[in-house]
């Protein structure tokens, strides 16, 4: 016997199902990419072999590290 599953989507989770399971909505990529982009630039406009650079890039690494958690779920 097959078993049938009902789901809704919604705006504040992604889906339920009949069964009571939620699914929480993924984190929209631009929202983990713009700054990445932006710190990305950031570093490119720097100096070689500045202080800055190495801050930036620093921030930058950070940035990737936070997108890693993020997507981990």
């Amino acid at each position: 016997m097959k078993k049938h599953v009902g789901i809704d989507v919604d705006v504040t989770k992604f889906a339920y199902d009949s069964d009571n399971h939620e699914v929480d909505n993924p984190l929209h990529p631009t929202k983990i990419l713009k700054p990445l982009r932006r710190a990305s630039r950031r570093l490119s406009r720097k100096q070689k072999g500045s202080k800055n650079k190495e801050k930036a890039k620093t921030r930058l690494d950070f940035r990737y590290y936070m997108k890693e958690l993020e997507t981990k779920g």
